[in-house]
């Protein structure tokens, strides 16, 4: 019988199948990589400002989401997701995300803050 949880998961799938970009997963303090999908978008808010400034859109923050089911952990500081030819380093979580513990019943999707890396010439 087919649960209101399958139906939400196979919804999930279909949104990153069609939205999602297909990266590699890098953990820092792991010795294998691991192939998933992602959605890359720009943060819908801009981070806080000081008082009486403006944070230009330069600053925007990237989120990253992908589905817990294909890395089952969540990202940490500094590992990668590698994205084509681009790399992207995991910030933290994004505003209101998890701290670090995943709920079952409600962690499907993660969402990280990432920066590209750009080496130093």
């Amino acid at each position: 019988m087919t649960t209101a949880d399958d139906i939400f998961d196979s919804a999930l799938e279909d949104v990153f199948s069609a939205l999602g970009v297909s990266a590699t997963f890098d953990p820092v303090n792991e010795t294998s990589s691991l192939s998933c999908t992602v959605w890359i978008h720009r943060a819908e808010e801009k981070p806080d400002a000081p008082l009486g400034y403006r944070i230009s859109s330069a600053v925007e923050q990237l989120i990253l989401e992908v589905l817990y089911s294909e890395l089952s952990q969540v990202p940490a500081v500094g590992d990668r997701f590698l994205v084509g030819d681009k790399i992207y380093i995991v910030e933290g979580a994004a505003p209101g995300e998890y701290t670090g513990e995943i709920r079952e019943d409600n962690d499907r999707v993660l969402k990280v803050i990432i920066t590209p890396y750009e080496p130093l010439s």
